[in-house]
């Protein structure tokens, strides 16, 4: 994988997370490398629900699941964490909806503002 040889030129490959939406190509890479793997879905294609998808991607070896900051519930975040699966959301666009993030206990956010992640981050506390 291209990719993944850039990563390892640069020793960067434990620090690289990649997204993906497709658990089964997320697995197979989990064989080529142990940087941080992410199931980028949305909480309506999970056809089996969101428990089974996290036991999943715990036994696949995946590192975390990425929703949009719509589909994320404190029960959500709670779920994955039993699973030691790491929750990032994205899109996350309002100070407001970074603050509940974090009180739910995201662990990443995307964003195109930093000003306005650094503003929710503070709002939090």
């Amino acid at each position: 994988e291209p990719l993944l040889d850039v990563a390892r030129a640069f020793k960067a490959e434990t620090r690289l997370w990649v997204c993906h939406p497709e658990i089964t190509t997320l697995a197979a890479w989990r064989e080529l490398t142990n940087c941080k793997l992410v199931n980028s879905v949305r909480l309506k294609d999970m056809r089996q629900g969101p428990e089974r998808h996290a036991a999943e991607l715990a036994a696949q070896e995946i590192d975390a699941v990425n929703l949009h900051h719509g589909d994320w519930t404190g029960g959500l975040t709670t779920l994955f964490h039993r699973f030691n699966r790491y929750c990032i959301a994205w899109d996350a666009q309002h100070v407001r909806v970074i603050r509940d993030l974090i009180r739910m206990g995201i662990d990443g956010i995307h964003s195109d503002h930093v000003d306005r992640l650094q503003a929710g981050f503070e709002a939090a506390q």
